[in-house]
């Protein structure tokens, strides 16, 4: 453990960062087992999920890049939205625990996607939900949590568009995209 917390160390500046991070990675493996999810698999993404958070515009798009995924017009406006990426990138560079599922969760943590595993939605999810955080839609999503993962996914997607719209954020389509084919196919829960 104290070898990846030096890595942690390593790649982000934000003592606050690094403490979701932890708690995150702590939180998920308690859901991962409720909802027979890969506790390894849920612990390793949550741990390095945000790895590539603090690193600058330019270096966030290289990692992307470097990784093999091209920045779509939103991700070369916003391109703190690559975070999700370049950890990937981070990941495979430091030869960190990873497998396909491990990344596509990482990959899917910051704008969700049509097609995502239950891991993916953990992850969405916890991130969001991490006990640490200090606004009360953490909380309900949370509690929701415990409840059903499919239930907290949908309040999560929805509450992240919420606030993006009253900032005047642009919302990323594939989000969009997401919560529409939800409604469609009546998997509305509130």
């Amino acid at each position: 453990m104290s070898d990846y917390l030096d890595i942690l160390k390593k790649y982000l500046k934000n003592e606050k960062r690094i403490i979701h991070s932890l708690s995150v990675a702590e939180e998920i493996v308690k859901f991962a087992e409720i909802y027979d999810i890969d506790k390894e698999k849920a612990y390793f993404s949550a741990l390095f999920h945000d790895i590539g958070h603090d690193l600058e515009s330019e270096t966030l798009i290289k990692y992307s890049n470097l990784y093999g995924h091209n920045p779509d017009i939103y991700e070369k406006r916003y391109p703190y939205l690559l975070h999700a990426y370049a950890s990937c990138y981070i990941i495979k560079k430091e030869k960190l625990p990873h497998d396909k599922e491990i990344l596509s969760a990482i990959e899917k943590h910051t704008i969700a996607d049509v097609n995502m595993s239950m891991l993916d939605k953990l992850l969405y999810v916890m991130d969001f939900a991490e006990p640490k955080r200090n606004f009360p839609e953490a909380k309900v999503a949370y509690n929701l949590l415990k409840e059903d993962l499919d239930k907290a996914f949908y309040y999560v997607l929805k509450e992240t568009i919420l606030f993006l719209i009253k900032k005047d954020v642009v919302v990323h389509p594939k989000s969009v995209i997401l919560l529409d084919k939800l409604i469609m196919e009546g998997k509305i829960y509130e």
